[in-house]
């Protein structure tokens, strides 16, 4: 059941008219547990059982940090309830995957094996609320949080259906507490943020995402009449490559916003995932701003322990450790994609491109020092990192479309340059994504560096010029809405006439694209 479609629309009304009726806390909390599961059940009822093992595990693991004393036996839980959770992560996602490059790479030293497959189904968001639940046991264990006596509050935080299948990524000590105590009365103005929210979605899903999804088969797997691979010019290619960002961050973007705006209507807050990410002007501030909550739990996972821990027989220190623990960040993240070396390239590449922007950065500020007297700070990873300290906070800097200095000629020229050699790498790496081929996406990469000739499709070029302008017109309608959910919003005919034309034109265009070819989210797969 899907977010843009007419099932879920009735779904989503039954549940919260309902929400909304009952008075008693426990009855709400029960209806919203049962909506998820029953959310759920509809992608694969098979899987609700996998969803209540994970929690299960985590909620008892918790329990039992928090009554110990001993703490060697809290150690052990821990350990124990992660093993557990990475390895039905690893069962259902990557199995298959590791077995056959082992089988693969015996192959080339001459030993030929057929191992046994499993050959099963990765079940939706199983990555995501793994994660989710898996987070709430380490979060106990480090003391951040207490331990939540109550299974049914728990079951919901893991299950909570806006959020299940593809994020974002919530951490407990935000969304249980709301759970713990929902609100009572209706607040109209969140009604208004959520449904604005809900609008901007499925705008980004509908009008730009599913749009863009054929275009980026087209042009980066072009075929003639009777379905035979042709070349494909240079251009078709950067079409493919910018197609598939528009993609990409309309559909899974698209979802975290509805998301947001659906829990927003029953009274519940959720975090922004997606912060206009496609305005960024350095690879750093891009990660700060793409899949934050992703980000974010493995920074404070997986970066931050690795990036303490002391490499004795590798003899790294200062920014050599802080490089390398990033880089295997960024690797795992790829293979937490999917199960493919080409997705493992992906997220290596991207740590790679950070770690460059970090030199280049490094450098400029060391010679801005010389002159100054100060080494200033240096940041870096999935959040703003100081050299030598984890960060105060996990906000990103307040820098985007709209939210500029000074717009003088000069400054939109220099901000441009930065947003497009800091987003045309990133593009260009992130083929890999839909091909999961890396000789496929060699082709590609090929006739873009040597300007190959090939097949030309117009459509798909005007095509592309719409997803560009509407990520353009979104992003502009995001700030205006968070504007007014932190109320700031700017009361003036101006701002109301640019708001109801933003407004007309996402109606207008969802009613145009609607009729089209649904496509499935595509971090479904994750």
């Amino acid at each position: 059941m899907l977010f843009n479609s007419l099932q879920f629309a009735v779904f989503f009304v039954v549940v919260a008219v309902a929400y909304w009726t009952i008075r008693s806390q426990r009855l709400r909390q029960l209806l919203l547990l049962g909506a998820s599961y029953f959310f759920y059940g509809l992608f694969d009822w098979r899987f609700l059982g996998l969803l209540v093992l994970s929690t299960a595990i985590d909620f008892t693991a918790a329990r039992l940090i928090q009554r110990s004393g001993d703490p060697g036996a809290r150690k052990t839980v821990m350990v124990a309830a992660v093993s557990a959770n990475l390895g039905i992560l690893g069962v259902f996602k990557y199995f298959d995957f590791f077995v056959s490059s082992a089988a693969d790479l015996l192959g080339s030293l001459g030993w030929n094996v057929s191992p046994p497959l499993l050959e099963i189904a990765v079940p939706v968001g199983l990555s995501f609320y793994t994660f989710q639940s898996m987070s709430y046991t380490i979060d106990v264990y480090r003391g951040k949080i207490t331990a939540e006596e109550d299974p049914i509050v728990f079951a919901t935080y893991v299950a909570f259906f806006p959020q299940l299948a593809a994020g974002p990524i919530e951490r407990a000590g935000d969304l249980v507490p709301q759970l713990r105590s929902l609100p009572e009365r209706i607040d109209p103005k969140a009604v208004r943020v959520g449904l604005e929210l809900v609008l901007l979605g499925l705008f980004r899903k509908v009008a730009l995402a599913d749009v863009m999804a054929p275009v980026v088969r087209d042009a980066l797997r072009p075929q003639d009449a009777f379905g035979r691979p042709v070349e494909a010019s240079w251009i078709l290619s950067w079409v493919g490559v910018f197609a598939f960002m528009v993609q990409l961050y309309g559909d899974f973007a698209g979802y975290s916003t509805i998301a947001r705006g659906l829990a927003k209507i029953l009274g519940i807050d959720i975090s922004r995932n997606f912060r206009r990410p496609l305005w960024s002007r350095s690879q750093q501030e891009f990660w700060q701003r793409w899949h934050v909550t992703l980000m974010n739990w493995f920074r404070d996972y997986v970066y931050y322990p690795l990036w303490r821990r002391r490499y004795r027989r590798l003899r790294l220190r200062g920014v050599a450790r802080m490089r390398f623990a990033l880089m295997v960040t960024f690797t795992l993240s790829g293979l937490w994609h999917g199960a493919s070396w080409a997705l493992v390239l992906w997220g290596s590449a991207a740590g790679g491109l950070l770690v460059l922007d970090h030199s280049l950065r490094r450098g400029r500020r060391r010679a801005a020092a010389t002159s100054v007297g100060d080494q200033g700070e240096i940041e870096v990873g999935a959040g703003a990192v100081r050299e030598g300290a984890p960060p105060a906070g996990d906000e990103p800097s307040p820098t985007a479309v709209g939210e500029r200095g000074a717009a003088t000629l000069p400054n939109r020229i220099l901000e441009a340059g930065r947003v497009a050699v800091t987003i045309i790498p990133l593009a260009v790496l992130t083929v890999l994504l839909p091909l999961r081929s890396v000789s496929d996406a060699v082709d590609v990469w090929t006739s873009i560096i040597t300007f190959g000739s090939g097949a030309v499709d117009g459509a798909a070029l005007l095509a592309v010029l719409w997803g560009l302008a509407g990520l353009v017109v979104g992003d502009r309608h995001e700030i205006a809405v968070e504007a007014l959910e932190e109320g700031r919003a700017v009361g003036d005919s101006t701002a109301s006439f640019l708001w109801g034309l933003r407004v007309g034109m996402m109606v207008c265009a969802l009613l145009v694209f609607s009729g089209g070819a649904g496509e499935p989210y595509f971090y479904f797969q994750f």
